[in-house]
């Protein structure tokens, strides 16, 4: 197993017996976390447990098998410790946008310790507390202490320091009491929050559709994006979560890029199909064979460059070829419900009459076609 942060527990034993050298590499911060951690079966000089460049490897157990003779740090690289650390999303430095969920984590040497949590100069130097006095013990691990949040939106942006002051249990002063410790400075990158363009789903299929079975020659899908946000300039290409269940490759009788046709239809919800922004046929609008597009990066259509218009409400669309029964398109039964927020209503439209009449609105799923823009 190899990541930038790894962190496995138990609840009784952690068996990691026999395990080769070079199992479980980590590029940051490797936690173990377990009442017992069986190693047994590592002979010495085995780096079993190994984080590059050598940062930080983590072992909390009351008790860990090794086989006779063996030393943790002969299967570790670097030795291994059970001091306290401080991280962020599991790792020493992180990046997240405004809104996003984000987990701060303490690892103590035992249960019960005290931590409270201090934004810090780029010295590491403390600042004023930002939490109460937390405690150790917590989602399984009694050495674990975390919280987590949704970063408020316009708190902060740019890059935040935080360390941890605690007092530590295993470590006591001339009179017995609990040395009071600073943790390594962990980093948080703030990113500001980008209103999202391009994309109405939340990039999960659940089911597949098309208008009709076999399709007619005025058959369409079309998602409304609205107006692209200020970081949008260039609209590069349109993915569509496209089925195929033939054999060979078969084409949409279009996709395309389209302003709403507002002087047609003022709701917004049809596409000028007669002066498309950007549109593709033929071979350039193929769904590969047995193509089953789940999420994206779905099937991709490389329309040329066209420049974000802030005062245009953009759709993309596809239409089927007439008597078609193998073309099919993905679609999301929730909306956009992660990190792009929940969309009220619907933007997902459809046309058995090549837009003759004003798109119809269909608010059981979403279509999944998307976007991409620079």
């Amino acid at each position: 197993m190899t990541g930038t942060a790894i962190q496995l527990q138990a609840d009784a034993t952690l068996d990691l017996s026999g395990l080769p050298a070079d199992s479980l590499v980590a590029g940051e911060v490797l936690v173990l976390c377990a009442p017992s951690i069986d190693l047994t079966g590592i002979p010495a000089g085995t780096d079993a447990l190994r984080v590059d460049p050598g940062l930080d490897l983590r072992v909390y157990a009351s008790a860990v098998l090794l086989d006779p003779g063996v030393t943790l740090s002969q299967i570790t690289d670097p030795d291994a410790s059970a001091g306290a650390l401080f991280v962020i999303e599991g790792a020493l430095s992180a990046r997240i946008a405004e809104l996003d969920e984000v987990a701060f984590s303490f690892l103590g040497c035992s249960a019960g310790m005290s931590w409270q949590m201090y934004p810090a100069s780029e010295e590491g130097a403390p600042l004023a507390p930002v939490t109460p006095v937390l405690r150790t013990g917590s989602d399984g691990c009694p050495f674990l202490g975390e919280l987590e949040v949704a970063w408020p939106r316009r708190l902060f942006t740019g890059t935040l320091h935080f360390v941890v002051l605690y007092a530590d249990p295993c470590d006591l002063n001339k009179k017995g009491r609990p040395k009071i410790k600073l943790t390594p400075k962990a980093s948080l990158d703030v990113r500001p929050y980008v209103e999202f363009f391009g994309q109405r789903d939340d990039g999960e299929l659940e089911s597949i559709w098309k208008v009709q079975n076999p399709s007619g020659s005025g058959d369409g899908f079309n998602v409304g994006f609205g107006a692209p946000t200020a970081q949008v300039s260039m609209l590069s290409g349109i993915e569509a979560a496209a089925w195929n269940f033939a054999g060979s490759a078969q084409c949409w009788q279009s996709v395309g890029l389209y302003a709403a046709d507002l002087s047609f239809d003022p709701t917004g919800a049809t596409p000028d199909t007669a002066s498309p922004l950007a549109e593709l046929s033929g071979a350039a609008a193929c769904v590969p064979a047995s193509q089953s597009d789940w999420s994206y990066p779905a099937t991709y259509y490389d329309i040329p460059d066209v420049a974000a218009q802030s005062s245009v409400l953009h759709h993309a669309g596809v239409r089927w070829p007439a008597g078609d029964t193998v073309l099919w398109i993905g679609a999301d039964s929730d909306g956009c419900d992660g990190e792009l927020g929940a969309l009220p209503g619907s933007s997902s439209f459809f046309s058995a009459d090549a837009y003759a009449t004003p798109a119809i609105s269909f608010s059981a799923a979403h279509w999944m076609l998307k976007i991409d823009w620079r």
